[in-house]
């Protein structure tokens, strides 16, 4: 992309968008950001500002971040898309990207991982943070997650806590 990047930052945490802006201040790119606390604040940004590319939270009170990303799907296909998600989860991520989403980053690997995620989605790629990548890849390869008993993230997470098999038969949806 040539010229200024317009970034809108979106999430309910305030601390969170300003470490995000200050990640990206840092990387001493060309690029303009902006701040929403919500999904609807998002909505109102942008029919007052051109972007190019949101940074959006999933879980928000209001309009949540899936929501969200269907009406930007919608209303602004050009816009680019990239999920700043607590969720380290294969199941969600699929969603986001259902949804519209062009990419997909877990918060504890923003700091190493935002800046390169930012330029690739921008740029026309999807991304995908590499922890999800690799247990996406182990699923669809048949590797399990902690054992035997633990064949997604979600088992393996129950499986470290020592919870067991306690969810057997029980599908995602």
């Amino acid at each position: 992309m040539n010229g200024t990047l317009q970034i809108l930052v979106v999430d309910d945490h305030a601390i969170v968008r300003e470490g995000v802006v200050g990640i990206l201040v840092e990387a001493a790119r060309p690029w303009s950001i902006a701040q929403a606390a919500g999904g609807d604040d998002a909505l109102v940004e942008l029919g007052t500002r051109r972007t190019h590319l949101i940074v959006t939270d999933m879980s928000m009170p209001g309009l949540c971040g899936l929501d969200l990303i269907r009406r930007l799907h919608v209303g602004w296909p050009d816009l680019r898309i990239l999920v700043l998600s607590m969720h380290a989860d294969v199941v969600l991520a699929t969603r986001a990207f259902q949804a519209g989403a062009h990419g997909y980053l877990t918060k504890d690997h923003a700091g190493s991982e935002l800046v390169d995620a930012v330029l690739r989605v921008a740029g026309g790629d999807n991304y995908m943070a590499r922890d999800i990548a690799e247990h996406a890849t182990a699923s669809a390869v048949g590797k399990s997650w902690g054992g035997a008993n633990a064949s997604t993230p979600r088992a393996a997470a129950r499986a470290a806590r020592g919870e067991g098999r306690q969810s057997a038969g029980r599908g995602f949806s």
